[in-house]
């Protein structure tokens, strides 16, 4: 474990009703049913910000193969990840896996557990939208409250938490999307919990703005950040709340590290040198396509809410209206006074 950096992770999603599928994992172990039963599908992240097919096998072998990745993750040092793999790599796993298993097949010639997938690429995940709401769970329900921008100060936090345990809340777990699921709540208490987080200023609704938005801390609580990316994010979610249909996700970040979204994404704001800048259909690594200064973000992307309101096509999601309209059209009105 030592060997590994920080930073890489597995998910194991044994396929319940809240699906991990907008979870990033180094190595994802997605349970599914076939013929033969319960079985695991392998993948492993891309450079693309998707993920690899390795192959669909049973316990044994799934676990032996997340294993054998993270070793070859290991042998690249402390800063790699599985998007670091190459073909080559990822087509010995592969191998490896089917030979490992043959040779552990008893002579009476049983059918195997394993079936090897190649090493196909599937594009980024569309990201699930996170659980905010209330669900049904085993033994009743849960109520799922997400942190505005995946933080808050701990007095707020612990605040909530008094007020659920008060109520009757039996456990609070952490959940994808930067949220958190309040259980062993009785049916009345959980529209006066979910009025509380209202007041706390949680994200109780799915579809509130700011749930579509990923950004990091920013100045000043970064020293990378080089915009205040909190401001700017509250200021764009209630100034151009039309504009998320929940077809894509804004990036607001402080610096071009990208650290609250590495994967691309549709429109990303970026602080820089030049002041904000605005990257279509890329990372935050990547050249914005025009810039703004950086008190003025937010007034640019309502520029871009404007064009999109008047340019969308009846049916048509904003995401398909932005890839529709190009970086050069989008980066225009961003830039326009």
């Amino acid at each position: 474990p030592g060997r590994l950096g920080p930073k890489v992770s597995v998910v194991v999603d044994g396929g319940g009703g809240l699906p991990m599928d907008s979870v990033t994992a180094d190595v994802r172990l997605a349970a599914t049913r076939s013929n033969a039963g319960a079985r695991w599908i392998v993948t492993v992240a891309g450079e693309d910000g998707g993920e690899r097919a390795v192959t669909t096998a049973g316990d044994d072998e799934a676990r032996d193969i997340a294993i054998a990745a993270l070793r070859m993750v290991a042998e690249k040092g402390r800063e790699a990840h599985t998007r670091d793999l190459n073909q080559r790599q990822l087509a010995s796993l592969a191998a490896w896996c089917f030979t490992s298993f043959v040779a552990a097949l008893p002579n009476n010639g049983r059918t195997g557990q394993i079936s090897i997938e190649g090493v196909a690429r599937e594009g980024p995940k569309s990201g699930a939208k996170a659980p905010i709401g209330i669900f049904d769970v085993v033994g009743g329900h849960a109520l799922g409250i997400g942190l505005p921008f995946g933080s808050v100060p701990a007095g707020t936090l612990a605040d909530l938490a008094g007020k659920a345990l008060a109520m009757g809340a039996s456990e609070i777990r952490f959940a994808p999307g930067r949220t958190l699921l309040f259980l062993g709540l009785a049916t009345p208490a959980l529209p006066a919990l979910r009025e509380e987080a209202v007041r706390l200023g949680f994200l109780t609704d799915a579809a509130d703005p700011r749930a579509r938005i990923a950004a990091c801390p920013g100045m000043p609580a970064c020293a990378s950040g080089r915009i205040a990316t909190r401001e700017l994010a509250e200021a764009v979610a209630s100034g151009s709340a039309d504009l998320f249909d929940g077809s894509f996700i804004l990036h607001v970040s402080g610096c071009a590290k990208g650290c609250a979204h590495p994967g691309p994404a549709a429109l990303a704001v970026v602080g820089g040198e030049n002041g904000a800048g605005l990257v279509v259909d890329g990372t935050a690594k990547a050249l914005p396509a025009g810039y703004r200064p950086r008190y003025d973000a937010a007034r640019g992307i309502g520029r871009v809410a404007a064009l999109i309101g008047r340019a969308r096509h009846p049916g048509e999601t904003v995401a398909a209206c932005l890839a529709r309209l190009g970086a050069a059209g989008i980066a225009e009105a961003y830039r326009q006074e």
